[in-house]
């Protein structure tokens, strides 16, 4: 089926004028190919957004949780006021009284307990004297 020609516009007084239509638009076959390339391109591009997305929402959900837990903890400490530490004590054996111990606090003095001493506080330590080597010559 052949296209019309088409015919040559009678003049009618009113001069032929140039306008702009949205129409159907057949690719070349190099358009083609650079769009083809252009669309590699971009799914590349979006999966590496996507896996830089991933990392980044994880590095943040890696720091929400740390907060939610160090919130957590202060509001316990807060609503409870105190917590369990490490703290230096000092005991001391026979005293108050023979067979007992007592253990202090260092950093404020306070008496946390006294009992009586195990079967092995309650041996005596013994001091050596160094003796000299008999094999050693002057």
């Amino acid at each position: 089926m052949k296209k019309k020609q088409a015919e040559e516009p009678k003049l009618t007084g009113k001069k032929p004028e140039t306008i702009t239509r949205t129409l159907k638009y057949l690719f070349t076959l190099e358009e083609l190919a650079a769009m083809n390339k252009e669309l590699a391109f971009e799914v590349k591009n979006l999966g590496e957004i996507g896996e830089e997305k991933k990392s980044v929402m994880s590095g943040f959900t890696a720091k929400i949780k740390t907060a939610e837990s160090r919130t957590q903890l202060l509001a316990n400490n807060l609503n409870s006021g105190y917590t369990y530490k490490a703290i230096d004590c000092t005991v001391t054996y026979n005293f108050p009284i023979d067979g007992m111990k007592q253990i202090k606090r260092n950093d404020n003095d306070e008496i946390i307990e006294t009992v009586k001493m195990s079967p092995i506080e309650l041996q005596e330590d013994l001091e050596f004297q160094d003796v000299p080597d008999a094999d050693k010559q002057d």
